[in-house]
């Protein structure tokens, strides 16, 4: 699942990404960690979803994506603050920030289709835990893919749109993946 979801990505970075903004983005030490931070999370959340719904919630696979998202967020909030001031709530509402929290929301779609495809395949019903762990792993995994596409630099009101729309993927997550049918193998 993994390599088919870096697969995914490389080929729709490849086809449309801006390849002048994909240098940039990976020649600042800031950047990378957010991309870092950003990947490091969908493969872990990936693999927590997958441990969770065959083997049941343990405590490892529930914090360890967690904490990493937690990380990733606070490494973002440090980046805000050595970026521009945030600007009246009138220009984040009609600057950049919605093209992003749509981006997340229209790239998390297909990405979701496929990941709770696989998560049906098991014999088990995918639970809530399972659900909102792969949710984490959507949105992040948009996220990263946000990133070659976001030019310009962070601020609060960037971050906090980036965190709503990575919060509405994950509790759609959690709902929807209740509600899908499993599959005998």
């Amino acid at each position: 699942m993994l390599a088919f979801l870096a697969g995914a990505g490389w080929l729709f970075l490849s086809l449309f990404a801006d390849p002048a903004l994909a240098a940039h983005q990976l020649s600042d030490a800031r950047l990378k960690l957010e991309l870092v931070g950003a990947a490091v999370t969908a493969a872990t959340a990936v693999i927590a979803a997958f441990h969770i719904q065959v083997r049941g919630r343990t405590l490892p696979w529930r914090t360890v994506p967690l904490a990493l998202f937690a990380t990733w967020q606070i490494l973002s909030i440090y980046r805000c603050l050595n970026g521009p001031q945030d600007g009246p709530a009138e220009e984040i509402l009609n600057g950049r920030s919605p093209d992003c929290f749509l981006f997340i929301l229209a790239a998390s779609i297909p990405i979701a289709l496929v990941l709770f495809w696989v998560l049906g395949t098991q014999r088990r019903y995918v639970g809530w835990s399972a659900s909102a762990m792969a949710g984490l792993a959507i949105s992040s995994f948009a996220a990263f893919l946000l990133q070659f596409f976001h030019g310009f630099e962070m601020d609060f009101g960037d971050w906090s749109i980036r965190f709503l729309a990575m919060g509405i993927v994950v509790g759609s997550s959690a709902y929807v993946g209740q509600m899908l049918p499993t599959r005998s193998i």
